[in-house]
């Protein structure tokens, strides 16, 4: 298979969003910030919607940074098809997950000063 690799993408610049929209592989490894100077809110959100977070390694930071190496794992598409031998209300069963593989995000921690974040990026007031 494929992966991506994207190393500290431009910030507020669309080339991150762009590559990860094109890609058609099921693996993204970033190095950056999350909701940081790398990297679009697009690509941040197309990464909460689409994707799962694997691993997180923290790497050294400089000044007011906090830079890691991600990776990714793209969600399973929703097939519209179904089984004929379920009823329309059950779900195929899930996958067992790999060990060591994360089932859930795990929560995203400044290694500087503690704060907690998230996976979703801040949504926009009107």
């Amino acid at each position: 298979g494929h992966a991506l690799f994207l190393c500290y993408p431009p910030p507020r610049a669309p080339m991150a969003a762009e590559c990860l929209l094109s890609f058609r592989g099921s693996v993204l490894v970033h190095v950056g910030e999350w909701l940081g100077d790398t990297g679009s809110p697009a690509f941040e959100q197309a990464l909460a919607d689409g994707w799962e977070m694997q691993l997180r390694l923290p790497l050294p930071c400089w000044g007011d940074t906090v830079e890691d190496l991600s990776i990714w794992r793209r969600r399973p598409q929703q097939s519209p098809k179904q089984n004929p031998k379920q009823s329309p209300k059950q779900k195929e069963p899930k996958p067992a997950a790999a060990a060591g593989a994360a089932t859930v995000h795990p929560t995203l921690k400044c290694d500087e000063c503690g704060k907690e974040g998230t996976l979703r990026p801040p949504q926009k007031l009107d």
